[in-house]
Order: structure tokens, then sequence, then C-alpha cells
């Protein structure tokens, strides 16, 4: 016997329910409607099956296709990001290149003051030869627009040093060098510092915590020429561990591939411990301040509150928030992978980009100098387009512009 009509909606459909029906014993059962294969299922289960099946076009899971729809809005307000991002730093990149050109060219001194000064012979008419030799004689905006058309053929001139060779040629010889030390010694800073940070972060007050700061404020408070010059007085000189200066020992060539490997890592570990022990210090007090930040929030009092350990919730809740000023400070240490490089390589010998461009100063090889401008100023805006990239991979909320927001809310 059907019940009276009326009943109430179904709680998940929305429809209006079958009433119950009454069995013999007085105890009522759910009603029963027909699904989509005309089989009679109770009202709510069953028949949510098709609903959810005819969005998807087969068996789905509830809200599968609302997410995928979600991370892909996100991707896409990223790749947006990025892409403003861009255009918006090539015009500040052209911008640099017409800043520092013309501050070099205006520089008191000249290639041509250089060469002829020494000579009491040297005649007006030579000068005026070593001048359009050179293209100094024409305006300033001329050669700046000169020199662009050629940049964007990937041609930075010819140097005007004695051996005339293209600018190119001579960065690619001494770019290899300087990147390498420099990655190396990144690497080996993010895989100290960042756990280094969260430990002094996790236990504050103990005697890591201490020890550590003792650390940072010594590498702080030490400049990186000065310590140079101590490893090579005790470490080169006195004890003899190391090589004094250059990148290769006499014997190189009879070495075979595994002793010249050994040996050019001999030569390079005080430059790289150099390097390394100078960024330490700031990305390690980077670290533990922006994780101790992240230890206060709310969602870290609910994890610990599930009863999750403290190595889960540092290393897998905490981490991804306390990087994000981390990956600013790495973002912006590009550049001085050409400008940290300059003192350096001169204190160790290094035949590197730093003292090509140092010489090239010096000199006043202007194509030489703009060449070495041009990548520091690409590392520089890369190294922020590489930021708000990681930013997005490391902060859902920057990768959708914004909070996310639920549906409805």
């Amino acid at each position: 016997m059907s019940g009276a009509p009326g009943g109430k909606a179904c709680r998940r459909t929305g429809k209006p329910a079958i009433a119950d029906n009454l069995t013999a014993s007085g105890n009522r059962e759910p009603a029963v409607v027909p699904d989509s294969s005309g089989r009679s299922a109770p009202c709510g289960h069953a028949t949510d099956k098709p609903l959810y099946a005819a969005r998807s076009g087969g068996n789905a899971v509830p809200g599968q296709g609302r997410q995928g729809s979600r991370q892909r809005g996100r991707f896409k307000a990223l790749g947006l990001r990025l892409a403003r991002r861009f255009c918006l730093l090539t015009a500040v990149f052209f911008g640099i290149t017409l800043v520092s050109f013309t501050v070099i060219h205006l520089a008191p001194g000249s290639p041509v003051d250089l060469e002829t000064s020494l000579n009491p012979l040297v005649d007006p008419e030579a000068k005026e030869h070593f001048e359009k030799l050179y293209g100094l004689d024409k305006p300033l905006y001329e050669r700046y627009i000169l020199w662009v058309s050629k940049l964007v053929r990937l041609d930075f001139g010819t140097s005007f040093s004695s051996d005339r060779r293209p600018v190119l040629e001579k960065i690619g010889e001494r770019l290899p060098l300087t990147v390498g030390m420099n990655a190396i010694s990144l690497v080996l800073t993010l895989l100290i510092a960042i756990p280094m940070g969260c430990i002094a972060a996790r236990r504050r007050g103990g005697w890591f915590d201490r020890s550590t700061t003792l650390l940072v404020y010594i590498g702080f408070a030490m400049p990186s020429f000065w310590l140079a010059l101590l490893l090579l007085l005790h470490c080169s000189i006195e004890l003899r561990w190391f090589p004094l200066s250059g990148l290769t020992s006499l014997h190189f060539e009879s070495l075979d591939a595994w002793g010249k490997i050994k040996d050019v890592a001999w030569h390079l570990a005080l430059p790289i411990f150099v390097y390394t022990f100078g960024a330490l210090a700031g990305i390690s007090r980077f670290m533990r301040s922006s994780m101790i930040d992240a230890l206060r929030q709310d969602y870290i009092v609910t994890a610990r509150a599930k009863g999750l350990s403290d190595t889960a919730i540092v290393f897998k809740h905490a981490l991804r928030n306390a990087l994000l000023p981390v990956i600013t400070l790495l973002g912006l240490s590009l550049p001085g992978l050409i400008g940290g490089s300059v003192i350096i390589e001169s204190i160790f010998g290094l035949p590197g980009l730093g003292q090509l461009f140092y010489t090239a100063v010096m000199t006043r090889d202007y194509p030489l100098i703009m060449g070495n401008l041009v990548i520091g100023a690409f590392l520089t805006l890369a190294g922020t387009l590489l930021a708000d990239l990681c930013y997005g991979l490391a902060d859902p909320r920057i990768r959708s512009g914004g909070p996310d927001k639920e549906d409805g809310a």
C-alpha cells in the first residue's frame, strides 16, 4: 500500500520522493524509482549515478571534472601572468641597454686615448683614423641603433683588443667556467642552507640554532676577498693542500680522464668554498625566519592536532610556504654569477668571465663591456621571471591569480 503523496524531496537529487511502502509487518521500506536502465532502485542512490555519468560520458567521480577544470584554469592564469611579465621585462631589458650604452660612452677616457696618449708622434689624423676604425666618429644615437640592430641578430660586435676577435667568441670561452662554479656553489648552498634553516627553526633556542647563528654572523661579517686571501695563505702557501692559482696543473695533458677531473676539482675547491660560505649565511637565515613564521600558522596547529610528526609538519606542510622568500633571494642572486666572480677569479687567477669583464673595463673595450652587461641584464631579468614561475609552482593562490574560491562561495 502506497503512502500519501506530498512527501519530502530527495536530499541528493532534489526531486520529490515517492512515499515509502508499508510492509505487512508495518515497517517502512524506501520508495523505488526507475533508473536510466529501467531497473528500480531506492531513491537518491541508483538514480544519482546516471546524473554524474551523463556529465562526463561514463563512470565519473563526483567533483573530478570540476577539479580538472579548476586546475587548467590555474595554469592558464599562470601562463598569462608569465606572458605579461615577459613583455614588460623585454622593455626593461632594452631600457637597461640604453642607459648602460650611454654611460659607458660618456665616461672619461676612450680606447683611442689609451692607444695614442703614450705616443708623442701620433698626430690628429691618426686619432681620427682610430675613431673611424672603432666607429666612434658617429653620433651616440647612431652608434646605439647600430649596436641594437646587431644585438637582435646575436652579434655582439668585434673586440677593440689587438686580437680583434668577436665578442661572443671571447665570452663563450670564459662563460662555462664562471657559470659552472657558481652553479655548483648554488646547489651546495641550497642543499646545506635549507635543511639548516628548517632544523634551526624547529629547534629554536637550542644548541644547533645558536651554533648556526654564530656561523651565519661570521659569514656575514667576513668579506669574500679576505676569506680568499686567508685560504690562499694557510691552505696553499703554508700547508700546501691546494694549488695557489690557475685552473690546471703543468702536467694536465699527461693525465687520464679521471685524473683531469680530479685536477680541475682540486684547483676549484677553494673558490667554490668561498662562494658557498658567503651565500650560505644569507639563505640559511632567510630560511630560518620564514620557517618560524610558517610554523605559527593555523594549518600547522591543525596538523599537530591530527598527530603528525614534527618532521612531516616541517618538511611536508610548512616548507612550501617558507620557500617563497628564498625563491626571491635566489632569483636576485643570478646576476652575482658575473659580478661576484670579478674579485674571486682575480685572486685565484681563474680565466673566467669576471676577469674578462675587469680587463675590458680597464682597456675601454666598449663591445666587450656591453656584451658582459647584456649577459648580466639577461640573468637579472631571467631570475625575476624564474622567481615568478617558482612562485606559481610553490603557491597555488599565485598560480590562480588569487585565493582559491569554492563554487558558490
